[in-house]
């Protein structure tokens, strides 16, 4: 388990599962985790997360992290979003708890 600066928990599943992306890229892109949670609306109650790749130069500092040998990012809505949080792996999905 790893509890990121911003309060994000990451449990060993997902480290595994992350670093495992990580190292099948080869152009140094980082994952960029975002993370939404619908709070009114149609889709109230409804939420979702998403991992895409972005440039470190394209990123502020203080929203990268470093987890085992990888550097990621995390929005700052993600990071309010998910701060207390954690973040799973667990039968080939991701789970937010």
């Amino acid at each position: 388990m790893e509890r990121l600066r911003c309060g994000v928990i990451l449990l060993p599943a997902f480290i595994e599962h992350l670093q495992s992306l990580c190292a099948k890229r080869e152009d140094g892109l980082l994952p960029a985790i975002d993370y939404i949670k619908c709070v009114d609306g149609t889709r109230k109650g409804q939420s979702w997360w998403s991992l895409t790749w972005t440039s470190d130069k394209a990123v502020r500092a203080r929203n990268l992290f470093q987890v085992g040998d990888y550097q990621i990012y995390i929005s700052p809505q993600t990071q309010k979003a998910l701060k207390h949080s954690y973040i799973d792996f667990r039968d080939g999905q991701v789970f937010v708890g």
